[in-house]
């Protein structure tokens, strides 16, 4: 036996989306009905996989629920999500020629352990030493790939990868016969240079590795859940800032067709008119999003705080504790003013096109009256 075992663990988030269950739905006992099937059918593809060679040793646990999430892309951009009850852990044999990397120079791990709850999963290895940074990425994310192998294409489901898939953090698991003299061969204590954790564990003690591991993996659960809560919380402000920059856009296009010289026929006036009272519409909207785009972001600023404390404290999460709030740092550098301040402008200039239009009521109208009365007269003089 080796001196030390060692297991290198990725964590990503693969979410299962109903394809029936969208915004606006009113959940009832059906849906329930809905997920406990759903949740045997992705069981029973599991067991039947060819590429499984070690099924689940027990089913799901309580019926899984859905949960609603935004998924950037996609209409409606509400899906709602199936969260297991419970995780569901197998081993997969997913050969050479199926892998991302297969033209990688190096080795190259066939063998995986997957723990998946319908939403996070973590993916598993046994290795003999380090593995290359180059390979230490793919290997996570062909966890995925091993899940969407097994579990897509559906007419009940689609999968949806939420990205950075896997995490940065690549987890080593160590169980060493003297962890004070095991070396793992590159330097893991220098934070921020690198992506690597390790948890060195006395090999005497643990009765049983594999189980070891597996309980590390029920603590890192629940941070990841908060990570990547947070990475959905990002998808949700960059769907709101979407739609700002579209009813924004909206806005500017009807504003350069009022700019012609007002007309003095009277249908192209009222034309004019409506086409004011549309821009003034379309203004609106673009505040109303941008408010919405604040809450978003208030939102995903409250989940990175929820993760950045999830993950202080912890072995192997605490070198990353900067992680969640470098990854949302796009949506917390954002600055909007520029939209505020066009949106003010146009304000301004549809004000004054009211006032411009007003001036040319009085003599429409009358215009009108005068050209209904004149028509009027001619009616009656004819007849």
């Amino acid at each position: 036996m080796p001196d030390v075992e060692l297991f290198a663990i990725r964590i990503g988030c693969l979410l299962v989306l109903d394809k029936v269950y969208t915004e606006g739905h009113q959940a009832g006992p059906e849906d329930q009905q809905r997920a406990r099937q759903i949740s045997q059918e992705i069981m029973r593809r599991i067991r039947e996989s060819p590429i499984v060679v070690e099924e689940p040793k027990e089913d799901l646990g309580p019926t899984g629920h859905w949960s609603d999430v935004t998924v950037f892309g996609q209409e409606p951009p509400k899906r709602a999500a199936l969260e297991f009850g419970d995780r569901v852990v197998f081993k997969a044999h997913w050969p050479r020629k199926n892998q991302e990397l297969f033209h990688h120079s190096g080795p190259c791990l066939e063998d995986f352990t997957l723990t998946y709850n319908g939403a996070i999963y973590a993916t598993t290895v046994q290795c003999d030493k380090p593995i290359d940074p180059s390979y230490s990425f793919l290997f996570g994310r062909e966890g995925h790939r091993i899940l969407k192998a097994i579990l897509a294409p559906s007419d009940q489901w689609d999968l949806e990868v939420v990205g950075p898939s896997p995490m940065g953090p690549v987890f080593y698991i160590a169980f060493a016969d003297d962890p004070s003299e095991y070396s793992f061969g590159r330097e893991l204590i220098r934070e921020g240079d690198t992506s690597e954790s390790l948890l060195v564990m006395p090999r005497p003690a643990v009765a049983n590795p594999i189980e070891a591991v597996g309980d590390v993996l029920e603590e890192l659960f629940f941070p990841a859940d908060m990570y990547y809560a947070a990475m959905i919380a990002r998808l949700g402000f960059y769907h709101e800032l979407e739609s700002l920059y579209s009813s924004f856009d909206n806005a500017t296009k009807l504003y350069r067709g009022t700019l012609d010289p007002l007309p003095p026929d009277p249908r192209r006036w009222l034309s004019r008119v409506a086409s004011s009272r549309k821009l003034r519409g379309a203004i609106g909207m673009a505040y109303t999003h941008y408010a919405e785009l604040e809450e978003k972001r208030a939102a995903a600023r409250r989940m990175t705080d929820l993760a950045a404390r999830a993950f202080a404290g912890h072995p192997l999460l605490e070198p990353h504790r900067s992680s969640p709030g470098d990854e949302m740092a796009d949506v917390f550098e954002w600055q909007g003013h520029h939209i505020l301040e066009a949106s003010r402008f146009l304000v301004e200039e549809s004000r004054s096109q009211r006032l411009e239009l007003a001036t040319w009521q009085g003599p429409l109208v009358a215009a009108l009256i005068g050209g209904g009365a004149g028509a009027l007269v001619a009616l009656l003089l004819g007849g």
